[in-house]
């Protein structure tokens, strides 16, 4: 069984994307959406981070600008 389906069975209803974030030594963000059911439309992609960021905001205190990207 995946984490993310015992997660859903601890939680309640059957989970249907999966967000994983990662931050590197450097600061560079990484982050990896998967959907349970196929893939992750953006529009869908950028709702679960809006909500996870909405949630997360008023209890930390987050840096002014986003850290900028190396590619």
């Amino acid at each position: 069984m995946t984490l993310s389906a015992r997660m859903g069975r601890l939680l309640g209803p059957r989970p249907v994307q999966e967000i994983v974030i990662t931050r590197y030594e450097d600061d560079r963000i990484n982050y990896q959406i998967e959907g349970m059911h196929g893939p992750v439309p953006p529009e869908d992609s950028y709702r679960l981070l809006s909500i996870v960021a909405s949630q997360i905001a008023p209890h930390i205190n987050a840096p002014q600008e986003a850290p900028q990207t190396h590619e």
